[in-house]
C-alpha cells in the first residue's frame, strides 16, 4: 500500500523522477546539473527514495517498476480499452499482464460483457482489455446503454481493488478518458456526441458507491480526461521512451481519428485542455469546400447513409464530411471500422485518400497558423494509414504561402494508434494523483 510518505516523495521529487523517467542511464553529476542542486542534497533525495523503494541501484539508477501501477480505461465510441503502466510509464508485458487479464476478462465473461474482438495489435510485446462500448445508436436505450457500461467499468474496478486488497499489485491510480467533452476542473462529461447517454455525466456518477468507499479505504485516485487529451501525453512519453528526434519539440499536437477526429494540445510543454474542456473539439469545425477539380472523384451518392446530419447538428463540420464522402458510412458504420478497414478503404480508392489528404491537409495548416505548433501526430484508427496520407497533405500544406517551412512542423504517425487514449489516461492519473502539473521543462 502506498503511504502518505510516498505521496510526499513523489510530489517533493517530482523533477528528479521525471529524469529518471525520460532519460535514462543519467549518472549522479548529470542529475545533479540538470536539476541545479548540490551532490550532498542529490544524495539526500536518492536515499529518500531508495529507502521507500520508489527507486533501485542496480545497474545504475532507475525507477521501481514495482512500486506503482497506473491503470488507464478508455472510452470510445466504439470499444473500451483498458492497459497497466509501470512507475516508469513503460507497458506491462503480456507475460506481466496475463494473471491480471484473466482475472478481469473471466469477471466480464460471467457478466456476459466481454466480447472478443477481431483485431489485435500482434506486433506489440505489451497486452490490454478491450471490449465492446455499449452503443445502440437507439435514443430509447440510452439509459440501458449506460447502465451496461457502467456495470462493466465497475466490475473492473471491483477486479482493481482485489489486486491491491490481496497485495498482489500497487494500484495507485485509475484515469479514465471518454469520448466528447470532459471539464477536467469539474470532472465532468459535458458533452459526448458519439455516446450521447454519457451527457451531463460526472466521474462519481460512474462509480458504484461501495466501489467509491473502496477506493478511498487503499487511497486509489480516479480521475477523468479525454479521448484525444489523453492521446497527446502517451504520444510525448513515447517520444522521450524511444529516445526520439522529436523528443524535445515543445508544442505538439496529436490529432485522433475514431469515429469523429479531435486534437489533443502540448502547448509549450504544457498540457492544454482549454478553459471548459472543449480545447480541441476541431472534428466540429465547418470544413472547407472540395476545390471544384475534385468532384469528379468525389462520390456523391449518400443516399444510403443513416446520418441526415453530424451528431452536433451541422453538415460541413470535419466529422461529418470525413465520414460521408471519404468512407461513404454513418456514424455506426464508422465505429464499427478497423485501424485495418480503414487501411484497405484508403488502398483501394485513390479519390478517398486525396479528399481525406485535403482535409487533413488544411486541418494541418489551421494548427500551424493559429498556434505555430512543431510536432503533430496521427493517432487513432488513422495511424497505421499514414504512410498513404503523407503525400497528400504535404501537397495542402505547402499551398499555405505564410513564411515557415513544412519542416518546421513535423508529422509523424503514432505507434499506439487507438491504444494511446488509454495509455496517456494512465499517465494521467499520476500527475493527477501526485498534484504535480502536466508539463515538460
Amino acid at each position: 500500500m502506498e503511504s502518505q510518505v510516498d505521496k510526499a516523495l513523489f510530489h517533493q521529487y517530482h523533477h528528479l523522477i521525471d529524469l529518471l523517467r525520460y532519460y535514462k542511464g543519467l549518472d549522479k553529476t548529470t542529475l545533479a546539473k540538470q536539476l541545479d542542486i548540490s551532490m550532498p542534497t542529490l544524495y539526500k533525495a536518492l536515499d529518500e527514495l531508495k529507502d521507500n523503494k520508489i527507486i533501485e541501484n542496480e545497474n545504475g539508477i532507475k525507477l521501481s517498476k514495482a512500486k506503482s501501477t497506473f491503470v488507464g480505461i478508455s472510452i470510445g465510441s466504439a470499444q473500451t480499452k483498458l492497459i497497466f503502466l509501470k512507475t516508469d510509464f513503460s507497458v506491462f508485458s503480456k507475460t506481466d499482464f496475463e494473471y491480471y487479464k484473466k482475472e478481469i476478462e473471466k469477471s466480464l465473461n460471467d457478466r456476459e460483457i466481454f466480447v472478443e474482438q477481431t483485431e489485435r495489435h500482434n506486433d506489440i510485446d505489451f497486452d490490454y482489455i478491450y471490449f465492446k462500448t455499449p452503443n445502440s445508436h437507439n435514443d430509447l436505450k440510452k439509459q440501458d446503454d449506460f447502465e451496461k457500461l457502467k456495470d462493466a467499468l465497475n466490475i473492473i474496478f471491483n477486479c482493481l481493488v482485489s489486486f491491491v486488497e490481496e497485495d498482489i499489485l500497487n494500484i495507485v491510480s485509475i484515469g479514465l478518458s471518454c469520448t466528447g467533452i470532459v471539464n477536467i476542473q469539474k470532472q465532468k462529461i459535458v458533452q459526448c456526441h458519439n455516446l450521447p447517454y454519457l451527457d451531463d455525466t460526472t466521474l462519481e456518477g460512474m462509480i458504484f458507491p461501495d466501489i467509491q468507499e473502496k477506493f478511498k479505504r487503499n487511497s486509489i485516485d480516479v480521475c477523468l480526461l479525454q479521448n484525444s487529451n489523453a492521446a497527446v501525453l502517451a504520444e510525448k512519453v513515447f517520444l522521450y521512451q524511444t529516445n526520439s528526434v522529436y523528443k524535445d519539440r515543445r508544442n505538439v499536437v496529436a490529432i485522433y481519428l475514431g469515429v469523429g477526429i479531435g486534437a489533443g494540445f502540448l502547448l509549450d510543454n504544457r498540457f492544454f485542455s482549454g478553459t471548459t474542456g472543449f480545447a480541441g473539439e476541431i472534428g466540429h469545425i465547418s470544413a472547407p469546400d472540395l476545390p471544384e477539380d475534385y468532384n469528379s472523384i468525389c462520390n456523391n451518392d449518400t443516399s444510403s447513409l443513416v446520418d441526415a446530419a453530424c451528431t452536433c447538428g451541422k453538415t460541413d463540420c470535419y466529422d461529418f464530411v470525413i465520414r460521408t464522402k471519404v468512407f461513404l458510412s454513418s456514424t455506426k458504420q464508422m465505429a464499427e471500422k478497423t485501424s485495418k478497414t480503414i487501411e484497405n478503404d484508403l488502398k483501394e480508392n485513390e479519390g478517398a485518400r486525396m479528399i481525406l489528404g485535403f482535409y487533413l491537409g488544411n486541418m494541418v495548416n489551421m494548427l500551424t497558423s493559429m498556434l505555430n505548433v512543431d510536432l503533430i501526430v496521427f493517432t487513432g484508427k488513422i495511424a497505421q494509414s499514414m504512410p498513404l496520407l503523407f503525400n497528400y497533405i504535404a501537397k495542402i500544406q505547402d499551398k499555405n504561402l505564410l513564411k515557415f517551412s513544412r519542416n518546421d512542423c513535423a508529422i509523424v504517425k503514432s505507434e499506439y494508434g487507438a491504444l494511446s487514449p488509454a495509455i496517456g489516461s494512465a499517465i494521467f492519473s499520476y500527475y493527477h494523483k501526485y498534484d504535480i502539473e502536466c508539463k515538460w521543462d
